[in-house]
């Protein structure tokens, strides 16, 4: 995910200790208790485009051994992908990102996580679907304090569930979490899951409605506004590919605290759905199916095993894994495109692909996931123009409403005016 802090030097600063002696994004277990009980270390998860938060294991005064966590919510930039106008995105996020980057603990596990809040209203953090004490669960003002700018609330509880949760924002919801105030907390369990897959994969479901030209998504938007739909902040053509081999076994972890349910659906595979929102499901009761549906706040776990190769060993095999609401799968639908520059729609969006690797072929770069045709234009101009990007220049004459002429020269931008998408406006120079 291609994401900038706003202010340049934000990371080494908000996070100073992190650059200390024994931080580390690294799976391992603190207590030396909870590691005596487990046997078997879980595959690490990896967010395609994101990463995992780093920890500090520390023992307190009392003896305890506790994992350390630190999240800043703060301003952020982000680029949903590479073609993405007029520029990087506005948004809040933790740590730099959105969705934020991944809690990984085990079951049974003490965990601190200091919450330094660097927006510019007060807020809070909501450990979604853990059980804990009501005074850590985040829900100001009924739990605790609003966290004011320029504060700082150390939530402390143990982890007495594994699975794949969630945490975010609890305060002016519709706002904090439309702006991106998310992401994973996953709690491997004591007894590992076995067989072992090969690939823990996590995807985070988000929608955005930024309005044409504007960087700053609409945080009151509802329904059809929604003109961006992301997959660990990023859409496709932009999105990273899950890469595999033939017959490897894949867990893909899902989340969404959207407004709408978005059913994900993969092609060529038929898959289990083990987890739905807390932890895994019997085995009698984890169904087949090749998509599932993910509501607000919910999580879903699905595992398959990677299909056999079957194409030429020329290029790799690549199965499309999306959301099946077809205006999720678009970038921008809302904006008809200007007469002579075409804009495509499709093969974009909530949407990422796996590609399977040809068998005994030589290690290659695996492609990104499939790009539509371009969206040129002439000249870009600077994208930070409040009326967007120049269409190019205009030399000629102007006629009054009295009958005058005169010689004027004019660049033309796209803009949006009186509720019409695209318009092109001339400015004189």
């Amino acid at each position: 995910m291609k994401q900038v802090s706003l202010i340049f030097f934000s990371l080494l600063f908000a996070h100073p200790c992190l650059a200390e002696e024994g931080w580390t994004a690294r799976l391992e277990i603190c207590d030396p208790d909870i590691r005596s009980e487990i046997q078997t270390l879980p595959t690490p998860v990896t967010m395609l485009d994101g990463r995992t938060l780093e920890h500090k294991c520390v023992k307190t005064a009392e003896g305890k051994f506790i994992k350390l966590f630190q999240l800043t919510a703060e301003e952020i930039l982000t680029t949903f992908y590479s073609d993405f106008e007029p520029g990087p995105a506005y948004g809040w996020g933790y740590n730099g990102s959105t969705p934020g980057p991944v809690i990984e603990a085990f079951e049974g596990e003490r965990v601190r996580i200091e919450v330094i809040n660097r927006l510019p209203e007060p807020t809070s953090v909501h450990w979604h679907g853990l059980e804990l004490p009501n005074r850590m669960d985040g829900a100001a003002p009924h739990t605790q304090d609003p966290i004011l700018p320029g504060g700082t609330f150390t939530y402390e509880f143990e982890l007495k569930q594994y699975g794949t949760y969630m945490y975010h924002a609890h305060m002016h919801q519709h706002k904090q979490l439309a702006l991106g105030l998310m992401g994973f907390f996953i709690i491997h369990p004591k007894l590992a899951i076995m067989p072992q897959v090969d690939h823990d994969i996590l995807l985070f479901l988000q929608m955005w409605a930024i309005p044409p030209h504007s960087r700053i998504p609409d945080a009151m938007a509802m329904g059809d506004e929604f003109n961006f739909f992301t997959i660990n902040g990023r859409t496709a053509p932009g999105t990273s590919p899950i890469v595999v081999n033939p017959g490897e076994e894949i867990r893909v972890r899902i989340a969404s605290l959207n407004e709408m349910p978005h059913p994900i659906h993969l092609h060529g595979h038929t898959f289990k759905i083990v987890a739905e929102g807390a932890e895994r499901h019997n085995l009698l009761a984890q169904p087949s199916a090749n998509t599932v549906v993910v509501t607000a706040g919910q999580t879903a776990e699905i595992e398959f095993t990677a299909a056999e190769y079957t194409g030429d060993k020329s290029k790799p095999d690549v199965w499309m894994l999306h959301c099946h609401l077809p205006h999720h799968v678009t970038n921008n639908m809302h904006v008809p495109p200007v007469p002579g520059e075409p804009m495509a729609h499709e093969m974009a969006g909530m949407m990422t692909t796996v590609i399977i690797q040809p068998k005994e072929s030589a290690p290659q770069d695996p492609p990104t996931s499939p790009t539509p045709p371009s969206h040129p234009h002439r000249g870009h101009g600077d994208h930070d123009h409040a009326m967007g990007p120049i269409m190019g220049r205009y030399t000629g004459s102007i006629e009054l409403s009295n009958g005058r002429k005169f010689l004027a020269s004019l660049d033309l931008f796209k803009v949006q005016e009186d509720g019409e998408w695209r318009k092109l406006k001339g400015v004189l120079t």
